[in-house]
């Protein structure tokens, strides 16, 4: 259910603290109308804390038309819709990027009480390389005026599956899905179009994709070195999605065998690449995937395990993700979209699972431990 504004809700607010990913000293800031102020507000309420972080966390690989949170919900509805925007918003998530619809429907870009939304379209995949009753087929021939009717209909990314496992099953060797002139036609278009284009790979259509200027490549587990540099002077951004990775591979890594070793040694590389690719000043995403709707900060964890700082974890949940998507900054005048601590997050990363206090537009939220 989309929160109601109460008088309460309109109440100004004074905000004082640390403020994150890089802060050292305290500031003080304002909130009415539900916008930033820096001015002082007579009659403010403090809120609790002593850290913020303004926008507070984004979610940039998340699927709302999909149920992984156990909901006894349709599929694809609105239902099952708001339900996983009421999840992210009680986390903290008040800015996120859809990653693909299943099941067909729309995702509007602004919901009362938040979260920001931005959202791709379809998952468009060539026939018989994707998820059956998720993806949509799409022919390369077809590709660049699917996508086309997405932007039309709304969307501003396009969602392709750029890559999918053949009968092996092999993540790592998945071969392309689409020609490489095609998917340049593709991102051409997007972009002359106002959208732009996100890039599912897990194996061998990373270099095609990177070369060819997708905006974002989600997973990406095969990147290398020279990927990684070309990524840095394109601005094309990694969504690296691990702990999903982990949830589908981990428990084959944990066993003994040739195909455990090399996927203990695939992610020994990940683990090497992901701190190269933030000191390479690489747009570092986070998402949920498939974990429940709300639980980006389990996905800061894995990052943090994988050797970004805890300032590079946070950036890449809130003010890295925020630059590249376009999104308001933190101002007087902008959006008030803030979570507080009551303990610094850059100390335990643990810590971003449980704000002191959420205001989404000025407007409180209850948080959810």
């Amino acid at each position: 259910m989309m929160m109601q504004p109460d008088p309460e809700s309109r109440q100004a607010w004074r905000v004082c603290g640390v403020r994150l990913p890089n802060g050292r000293e305290p500031e003080e800031w304002w909130v009415a109308d539900g916008a930033w102020r820096a001015s002082a507000i007579a009659g403010a309420r403090d809120l609790p804390g002593g850290w913020f972080l303004p926008g507070g966390l984004i979610d940039a690989h998340a699927h709302l038309t999909m149920n992984f949170s156990g909901h006894t919900l349709p599929d694809g509805s609105d239902a099952l819709i708001a339900a996983n925007l009421a999840a992210h918003r009680a986390r903290g998530v008040l800015a996120l990027r859809d990653a693909g619809l299943a099941w067909g429907g729309r995702i509007a870009a602004e919901f009362a009480g938040g979260p920001h939304v931005q959202a791709a379209g379809r998952l468009l995949a060539a026939p018989g390389r994707g998820y059956p009753q998720v993806c949509a087929w799409v022919s390369p021939d077809e590709l660049v005026a699917a996508a086309l009717d997405d932007i039309r209909h709304g969307a501003r990314w396009v969602k392709i599956i750029g890559d999918f496992p053949g009968p092996d099953g092999n993540w790592f060797a998945a071969p392309p899905s689409y020609p490489p002139d095609v998917v340049a036609a593709l991102v051409r278009a997007a972009h002359a179009a106002g959208a732009r284009v996100m890039a599912h790979t897990t194996g061998l259509a990373a270099a095609q994709l990177v070369h060819v200027g997708v905006d974002s490549i989600e997973h990406g587990m095969v990147l290398d070195e020279g990927l990684i540099v070309e990524m840095a002077g394109r601005g094309t951004a990694w969504s690296l999605t691990l702990s999903t990775a982990l949830k589908h591979i981990g428990p084959l890594a944990a066993q003994e065998g040739p195909v455990s070793a090399y996927i203990r040694g695939e992610l020994a590389r990940t683990r090497a690449l992901l701190p190269r690719a933030a000191a390479l000043g690489v747009p570092l995403l986070a998402g949920t995937d498939e974990l429940a709707a709300g639980a980006i900060a389990e996905e800061a964890l894995i990052l943090g395990a994988y050797g970004l700082t805890s300032e590079q974890v946070i950036t890449a949940v809130s003010t890295g993700a925020r630059g590249f998507l376009g999104l308001p900054g933190f101002a007087p005048g902008q959006p008030a979209d803030v979570l507080t601590f009551t303990d610094d997050p850059r100390d335990d990363l643990r810590v971003l699972a449980h704000p002191a206090a959420i205001l989404a537009g000025g407007i409180p939220v209850d948080p959810q431990d």
